[in-house]
């Protein structure tokens, strides 16, 4: 990984950029969507693409964060829809879409 960030250090600024923006977002995109309920989303979606290592690092963010273990287990299981109306549901509806229907 570092050989590669040598070779293309604009990439590596570039993707530490995008995390900081998904996972450490400022006030107002926190509170639209907190980084807790973005760790479950990077949860599903790695679950989606059967990344185990991914999810379990991502699930391990959000039981960090105060995720309960039974809302992390739900998104890890890809194949059951949520269907309520939160803004979590609705996030992990639209990661379902562009994971299996981009």
């Amino acid at each position: 990984v570092a050989a590669i960030r040598r070779r293309k250090p604009e990439l590596a600024e570039e993707l530490q950029a995008y995390a900081a923006a998904v996972f450490a977002p400022d006030a107002d995109s926190a509170a639209a969507l907190p980084a807790a309920d973005r760790f479950v989303v990077a949860v599903r979606v790695a679950s989606h693409t059967r990344s185990r290592a991914v999810a379990d690092w991502y699930a391990r963010l959000a039981e960090d964060a105060g995720v309960p273990a039974e809302v992390i287990a739900r998104a890890r299981d890809v194949g059951a829809a949520w269907t309520d109306d939160s803004r979590l549901a609705a996030a992990i509806r639209h990661a379902d879409m562009l994971t299996t229907r981009p």
